[in-house]
């Protein structure tokens, strides 16, 4: 049994994956993650969904803050 595998996203554009099967998203949308044996080329699929990312606004100071002297 070999312990080497490759990996590959459908869509790089969407979903990066390392050689060590570590995936970032990139943009919003839909990618297959696949991951292939070297020997007996058994492969495994996963899809994956990247979410457009939601912005957030940080509420204002109640206070100016006071730094010593």
């Amino acid at each position: 049994m070999s312990k080497n595998v490759t990996w590959s996203s459908s869509d790089e554009s969407v979903a990066k994956v390392a050689a060590d099967g570590t995936v970032t998203g990139v943009k919003a949308g839909t990618a297959t993650i696949t991951a292939t044996t070297e020997l007996g080329g058994v492969k495994a699929e996963l899809p994956v969904t990247v979410e457009p990312m939601t912005p957030r606004t940080l509420p204002k100071p109640t206070s100016t803050p006071r730094f010593p002297r």
